[in-house]
């Protein structure tokens, strides 16, 4: 099978594999939630750290939360961050954007809700929709298989973070990663095969 991924890598941002974020509101709960994702992502990406800082135009991601019902840049407004267009009944329930130029990412803006589909969600469930978030975030896009973390559907069974998914964000990283080279430069693949 083959894992799709952004034709993107991290800027000079994943310098020695460290990434800042900040967290913008939201309570403690979607909060703990969000950094238990970034952990896994830590603890599964050999050489990837995340540090926390206060100031949000500093932040190499910025994650913040939105509790259904009112925002999002484009979408018919439903639940969660809005349904795709012309359908009433797929609530979008996390959106990363992703700056930068030149197949380089230099900065990400994840919005994850809080509530969808008509009731509001679990710690695991956020926890989730963050780690599927990151992964944009790192460069990847979605699975083109069920089950994984980076499929486009949710998925209300445990997910982890798959061997596939971290082979994506390794190959979209590679020069910084395996330190094969000073300048950055965009992946040479458009997808991994897992």
């Amino acid at each position: 099978m083959s894992f799709y991924k952004c034709l993107l890598c991290l800027d000079n941002k994943f310098a020695a594999g460290q990434l800042t974020y900040t967290i913008i509101g939201g309570d403690a709960s979607p909060k703990k939630a969000v950094v238990e994702a970034l952990n896994e992502w830590a603890s599964n990406v050999n050489g990837l750290q995340f540090t926390e800082v206060s100031d949000k135009n500093s932040a190499d991601i910025t994650l913040n939360f939105q509790n259904g019902g009112s925002g999002g840049g484009g979408h018919n407004q439903v639940n969660g961050l809005g349904s795709v267009r012309g359908s009433g009944h797929t609530d979008i329930v996390g959106e990363t954007i992703l700056h930068g130029s030149n197949g380089l990412i230099s900065s990400a803006q994840i919005t994850i809700a809080t509530a969808a589909f008509g009731s509001s969600f679990g710690t695991p469930l956020v926890k989730q929709i963050a780690m599927h978030e990151i992964g944009h975030a790192l460069g990847i896009g979605h699975a083109n298989f069920k089950g994984d973390i980076m499929a486009p559907a949710i998925n209300y069974e445990k997910v982890a973070i798959s061997s596939c998914d971290v082979n994506a964000v390794s190959s979209a990283n590679q020069w910084k990663l395996a330190n094969s080279g000073t300048a950055p430069q965009a992946p040479h693949l458009d997808h991994v095969n897992c």
